[in-house]
């Protein structure tokens, strides 16, 4: 058993029973999906219900920030402002990727974070980010188990690979932004329960106990301040984006985990869900506004729920193959 730091994330309606009152007591709404059974999920304060981890990095899906990227510098550029809205912000790594992916146009670039944890909304304001990596002694642990820390670890170590030129330019323009933080590492705290139950799998698989090597970095002042972070829900987006509509919408890898139950498994309103989330979010876009999906996500979604919502709605792919279908829909 691995047990990582977690933090929670975006959630939709309810699919487990539990009384208002329990509800109380927990520190996000009563409408919150269960992500009960998900790896890594954490337990709500006094709720036994469990929710979407933090899964995030800087840079993720570099095919589709190019995309995205070349999209907006082509047909956008003319524009007096441009407006980015991160649905399901996390702690706000792809909100800053997209400020330093757009650093050269940082006058006219507005970028909004949302998530319905605040707690992840107030870390994404302090701009401070904890990056991580097994130690050495891990290596093949970390191998075995398919674990290598997040994409975005070359950024601040140096690795054994050479970076390619993408890696040596989001390293580049990191190492602008951001700077070693004074502030101390926080220790992970972990229940007696799980490091005996690390203790046991180690003992009975002869490994070592999976452990990180941690490094703290902020961001500099002055730097990705066209960055802004709310806490929001998803069912609310046309609130959040105001009545000023966004160019390009960002709602990578949480769609999935609203249409799936804690066995992964489709819940029988998918497409229904697929469709009323499509429908507040092409309400906020501009027209020829892009609506962004993560890139695994489309092909785990169950009766190819969202090409075929999208295309009902109006959108069209940008980037669909015979192989793979489109994650970047274009608001007609």
């Amino acid at each position: 058993m691995i047990i990582q730091n977690t933090t929670p994330h975006i959630s939709y309606q309810p699919t487990v029973k539990a009384n208002k009152q329990q509800y109380k007591s927990c520190s996000l709404p009563c409408d919150t999906v269960s992500f009960k059974g998900h790896v890594g999920a954490e337990k709500c304060a006094k709720v036994a219900v469990k929710h979407l981890i933090h899964e995030t990095a800087f840079f993720r899906e570099p095919e589709t920030n190019k995309i995205v990227k070349d999209y907006v510098t082509k047909n956008m550029s003319g524009k007096d402002k441009i407006r980015i809205i991160s649905g399901g912000c996390s702690t706000g790594e792809e909100a800053v990727t997209y400020s330093m992916m757009f650093d050269n146009m940082a006058d006219k670039v507005d970028i909004l974070g949302f998530d319905l944890s605040q707690k992840s909304v107030e870390q994404a304001k302090k701009g401070i980010y904890l990056f991580e990596r097994p130690y050495p002694e891990c290596k093949q642990l970390a191998e075995d188990y398919g674990i290598s820390a997040f994409n975005d670890s070359y950024l601040v170590y140096n690795n054994e690979k050479s970076l390619t030129k993408e890696e040596e330019q989001n390293k580049k323009l990191f190492d602008k932004f951001f700077e070693p933080s004074k502030e101390e590492v926080p220790e992970e705290k972990l229940s007696l329960m799980d490091r005996f139950q690390q203790w046991v799998v180690a003992k009975m698989n002869k490994e070592p106990i999976m452990r990180y090597e941690k490094k703290s970095y902020k961001l500099k002042d002055g730097q990705a301040k066209n960055c802004r972070f709310v806490q929001g829900d998803i069912k609310d987006i046309r609130k959040i984006a105001g009545e000023e509509k966004a160019d390009v919408i960002l709602f990578r890898n949480v769609m999935y985990h609203l249409t799936n139950d804690s066995l992964r498994n489709p819940v029988k309103n998918t497409k229904a869900i697929v469709k009323d989330i499509g429908t507040k979010l092409k309400d906020s876009l501009n027209d020829g506004g892009l609506l962004v999906f993560g890139e695994k996500e489309t092909i785990q979604m169950s009766d190819d729920a969202v090409p075929v919502v999208m295309k009902e709605l109006g959108f069209k792919p940008l980037n669909e193959t015979k192989d793979h279908p489109a994650n970047i829909w274009q608001k007609q």
